[in-house]
C-alpha cells in the first residue's frame, strides 16, 4: 500500500503519510489504490467488537508498517476511554430509521473516534524518528478538543489548536482551554473557522520546510483521520449484512468522504445523504455540480458552519479519475476566483447514490423537538442536521437509513433548551468546566499574529 497526493504524482509510504498533514505540493494523501473488503470479510467481522474491526481496517492501509499483534493492541489502547461497550451503537429512531451514536469517547464527539487511534498509531510507529513533534489544528469545535485529549501530555510533543473565537459552544471551548498540561497551546482566532484552517494550512507549509520537528496535522486533511472514521462503516456494514443508506452531517466533508471510501471498499452502503446547515458550500455543489466561496454564517450547528470543504480535493481528485494535474488545476483556480465544479458525469464516478440538503436552524429545533416528543431521545443540533435530512431524503428508498449522530447533546445546551425547554443531562465528564480557569491566547486572522503567538 503506497500513497499519492491529489496534485501531484507521488509515492510515499504510510508512516511518513500519517505523521505529516498536506503532501509536499500542498495537495493531500490518498492511497494509490483502494484495498477491497469481500463479502465473506464483512461476515467473519458480523460478530467481532469494534476493535476487532479498527485493526482490520488499520491493516488493509498500512502497507505491512505493523503487525496483527501491533494493531490488535493499538486498537484496544484506543479504545480504553470509550464509555460504551459497543463503542458506536445503533438506536432506533423509527422502522426504517436509526441514529449510529458517535459520541461516545473521552470528549463526546465522532472526531475522538479517528484522533485516539491516530494518537495510538504514532506511538507504535515512533514515525517522527525522535523528532519533536509538532502537532497542529484548526477546530470549528470538536476537533480541537478531540486532538488535545489523545496528545495532552506526550514527551516530546507540543500542540496547537485554533480556533474561531466566539463562534464555538461554551462546552466546546472550555473542554478546550481548560486543560493545562504544559505542551497545549489554544489559540482563538478573531474570525472564521475557514480563517483558522487557511492559517493552519500556510504554518503546516512553513514548519515542514524547517525540517526541525515532524509536523503533524489533526484536522481531515491528515489521512489517519480518514482512515480510522472508515472503520465505523465498514463496522456497521458487517453488523447490518444488507445494503444500507447514510445521512451525515457534513462540514469539511470528511465524514461523509470517508464513507464514499467505505463504499468502494466494498461496504453495502448504497445511498448517501450529505446534510448541511446554512452554509450550504457542499449541499451546492451537489444540487447545482459548482460552488462558489461564501461568507461563513454562525447556525446552531457551529461544528459545520464552513464555507470552504477541504475534502472536496479528494472527492475532486476520485471524480476526476484519479488526475492530480487536473486536479491541481482546478484547485488553483478554486483558490485564485473562489468557484469549484465537479466534472459533468460526476454521480457516474460514485459507488454510491447521494443526495445533499440544507438544513435551517427552525428546522434544526423542530427535529430535536420532534425526536424528543416521538423517542424521547435528546439529540445535539448537529445530529437534527442529519435526522431532518434523513426526512426529506427521497433516494434511500426502502433501504435502512443511519443517520449520524456526532455530538453529545450536553455540548450544546443552549440549543437543546431552546428547542425542548429542559436542558440535555449532563456527563460526569463535563460538570467541572464551568469551575476551572481557561487558558488561551486571541490574535488577529493572520499567519503573521498566530506565528507570533506560537513562537
Amino acid at each position: 500500500m503506497r500513497y499519492t497526493s491529489t496534485r501531484a504524482d507521488l509515492d510515499q509510504d504510510f508512516s511518513t503519510v500519517v505523521a505529516s498533514g498536506l503532501a509536499p505540493d500542498g495537495g493531500l494523501y490518498l492511497p494509490q489504490e483502494i484495498p477491497q473488503i469481500t463479502p465473506e470479510d464483512l461476515a467473519h467481522l458480523a460478530d467481532a467488537d469494534y476493535a476487532t474491526c479498527l485493526s482490520f481496517v488499520g491493516r488493509l492501509f498500512d502497507g505491512g508498517a505493523l503487525d496483527a499483534q501491533a494493531w490488535d493492541r493499538l486498537a484496544r489502547r484506543a479504545l480504553k476511554g470509550f464509555r460504551h461497550p459497543a463503542i458506536a451503537p445503533l438506536n432506533q429512531l423509527a422502522p426504517r430509521h436509526w441514529l449510529l451514536e458517535l459520541f461516545h469517547g473521552p470528549t463526546l464527539s465522532f472526531k475522538d473516534y479517528g484522533l485516539q487511534p491516530l494518537s495510538s498509531l504514532l506511538s507504535e510507529l515512533a514515525a517522527h524518528d525522535g523528532r519533536p513533534l509538532f502537532i497542529l489544528g484548526a477546530t470549528s469545535g470538536d476537533t480541537g478538543s478531540a486532538a488535545l485529549a489523545a496528545f495532552r501530555g506526550k514527551a516530546n510533543a507540543r500542540i496547537v489548536i485554533l480556533h474561531p473565537h466566539g463562534r464555538v459552544s461554551d462546552v466546546q471551548r472550555r473542554q478546550m482551554t481548560t486543560l493545562n498540561d504544559d505542551n497545549i497551546l489554544n489559540i482563538a482566532v478573531e474570525g472564521s473557522f475557514d480563517d483558522c484552517q487557511r492559517i493552519v494550512k500556510a504554518l503546516l507549509d512553513q514548519r515542514s520546510a524547517q525540517k526541525r520537528e515532524a509536523v503533524l496535522s489533526v484536522n481531515s486533511i491528515n489521512w489517519g483521520r480518514l482512515l480510522f472514521q472508515t472503520a465505523y462503516y465498514v463496522h456497521m456494514g458487517a453488523r447490518l449484512g444488507r445494503p444500507f443508506a447514510l445521512s451525515v452531517p457534513s462540514g469539511n466533508f470528511g465524514n461523509a468522504l470517508s464513507a464514499v471510501l467505505a463504499a468502494k471498499m466494498g461496504v453495502p452502503i448504497h445511498h448517501l445523504i450529505v446534510a448541511t446547515n446554512a452554509n450550504r458550500a457542499l449541499s451546492r455543489i451537489f444540487e447545482t455540480g459548482e460552488t462558489v466561496k461564501g461568507t461563513v454564517q454562525s447556525t446552531l450547528s457551529p461544528a459545520m458552519d464552513i464555507q470552504i470543504p477541504s475534502n472536496l480535493e479528494r472527492l475532486l481528485y476520485i471524480l476526476n479519475n484519479c488526475d492530480a494535474k487536473i486536479t491541481c488545476n482546478q484547485m488553483e483556480e478554486f483558490a485564485r476566483d473562489g468557484r469549484l465544479a465537479l466534472p459533468g458525469d460526476w454521480r457516474k464516478s460514485l459507488p454510491l447514490s447521494l443526495e445533499s440538503f440544507s438544513v435551517t436552524d427552525k428546522e434544526v429545533l423542530e427535529c430535536i423537538k420532534d425526536t424528543y416528543a416521538n423517542t424521547d431521545r435528546v439529540i445535539d443540533p448537529h445530529t437534527a442536521v442529519a435526522v431532518a435530512a434523513a426526512n426529506r431524503a427521497k433516494g434511500a428508498g426502502d433501504l435502512t437509513i443511519l443517520s449520524v449522530s456526532t455530538a453529545h447533546p450536553a455540548k450544546f445546551p443552549e440549543a437543546v433548551e431552546s428547542a425542548l425547554g429542559i436542558s440535555p443531562l449532563v456527563p460526569a465528564l463535563l460538570r467541572d468546566l464551568h469551575k476551572l480557569e481557561e487558558r488561551f491566547t486571541i490574535t488577529e486572522p493572520t499567519i503573521e499574529a498566530v506565528a507570533a503567538a506560537i513562537g
